[in-house]
């Protein structure tokens, strides 16, 4: 947990999660007991933040207008590049612009498991899942 937390940015959680394992490793029960909560629900607060990039698209999707190849190539590069730099609003932009088209069957298979690998700010995943769907589409 500290480790995820520390990669998405989440700096009160990852502070948090240091002290708790601290305190593990020190059997540190008081502690942990006291702490334990209140991390949860801040924990469970992030999840609720993210999950709109955790959920499948749901109805509408006819209705979008279709993504030309050269769009959705260059989305994917540019999710690629802000995800190598770290780059939050970038993801968040280049996500939230994939997910305002209709993306061709290759894409829309993994779209999911992208949305999922972005979320948790997985660089390698991510690059997978784009690698996929740029082979897919060819």
């Amino acid at each position: 947990m500290k480790s995820s937390s520390n990669a998405a940015g989440i700096l009160p959680l990852t502070g948090m999660a240091a002290v708790l394992e601290k305190a593990a490793a020190d059997g540190d029960l008081a502690t942990i007991d006291s702490m334990h909560p209140v991390f949860i629900k801040e924990w469970r607060a992030y999840k609720e933040r993210l999950r709109e990039y955790l959920q499948p698209d749901g109805d509408g999707a006819e209705e979008k207008e279709p993504i030309r190849p050269d769009m959705l190539k260059a989305l994917l590069s540019l999710l690629g590049s802000a995800m190598e730099e770290m780059d939050i609003d970038g993801v968040d932009d280049a996500m939230k612009k994939l997910s305002s088209y209709r993306l061709p069957k290759g894409a829309a298979d993994e779209f999911d498991a992208l949305k999922a690998a972005t979320a948790q700010l997985d660089q390698m995943l991510t690059a997978d899942i784009i690698e996929r769907i740029n082979e897919a589409i060819e």
